[in-house]
């Protein structure tokens, strides 16, 4: 079926990442665990694909010492030593939410933003224009897009401490080749 098709596919593409990227041979396989990381968003079925395609990356004589998968709350949670917790993912085209609960995903709480940082950096740039910032970004063009990113970080806050109550000043360089 198709899905065998894609486990195995996963399976041969992991094999050669870990021969070729980590130089480990597959005949040291048996040294090594392997810990998957899954993102929150899996179901069970996706979840046990990856579970198959990792235990068939390798053959019988040189199998991994132990497969453990973890999804992506889980890795946190447990990262930071805490077995409960909310876990929240700014990324820069989503924003992802999952509630972790003694060690085990709630899937009813987990919640997809489909709005990120690039967002953003964007609406940052159209507020510099609007207040006729003396530079006018081009936001296509990688160089301008760092720059906005890298004001964005630095003066963009939603924490009321940090926000100055008069005009603030920044200071920028404008790197162009």
């Amino acid at each position: 079926s198709r899905l065998e098709q894609v486990v195995q596919d996963l399976g041969i593409l992991w094999k050669c990442v870990i021969e070729q990227e980590l130089s480990i041979k597959q005949e040291d396989f048996s040294k090594y665990s392997l810990v998957l990381v899954l993102p929150d968003s899996f179901d069970r079925a996706e979840l046990k694909a990856c579970v198959t395609a990792a235990l068939e990356s390798t053959n019988k004589e040189a199998q991994f010492k132990a497969v453990a998968v973890i999804q992506e709350g889980q890795a946190v949670t447990f990262g930071c030593g805490v077995s409960s917790g909310v876990v929240v993912d700014c990324g820069a085209q989503k924003i992802s939410v999952a509630c972790i609960e003694e060690g085990f995903l709630v899937p009813e709480s987990r919640v997809k933003i489909p709005v990120g940082g690039d967002e953003i950096t964007r609406l940052f740039a159209e507020l510099l224009k609007l207040h006729e910032f003396p530079y006018e970004f081009d936001i296509k063009n990688p160089l301008d897009w760092q720059l906005l990113d890298d004001l964005k970080e630095r003066c963009c806050s939603v924490n009321e401490s940090e926000i100055a109550p008069s005009a603030a000043i920044f200071e920028f360089y404008l790197r162009r080749p």
